[in-house]
């Protein structure tokens, strides 16, 4: 066996793997070799929701949002834009900005 520093070789067959390859590839080459590699279950942590719009309430802010978007002429960005994020932030938590992303659907429009 050829030494290869920090490249992934299996032990049994010299099969030589990227730095890159899957975990699914990694254990079906495993299985092959009837070797079992246990799964790893990730934490699941339990916050309280911290929600502090109602779906009504929250669709009211979307429009409204949306509103001062098209009437003022903003650009889409702005919505992500630091300075608008910072001072939402500011308003006590009471305002979250979602996105770009949030608008397309909203307005039906074709973002780039």
């Amino acid at each position: 066996m050829t030494a290869r520093p920090r490249v992934p070789v299996c032990r049994q067959c010299n099969a030589v793997f990227s730095k890159t390859t899957g975990v699914s590839t990694l254990r079906r080459h495993l299985n092959k070799h009837k070797i079992n590699a246990p799964a790893r279950r990730q934490t699941i942590l339990q916050f309280p929701r911290t929600d502090l719009y109602n779906d009504k309430e929250q669709k009211e802010r979307d429009n409204k949002l949306i509103t001062w978007i098209i009437t003022d002429q903003q650009p889409f960005t702005v919505v992500e834009n630091q300075v608008s994020t910072c001072f939402c932030n500011d308003l006590r938590g009471l305002c979250k900005l979602k996105g770009i992303s949030f608008l397309k659907p909203e307005l039906d429009i074709d973002i780039r």
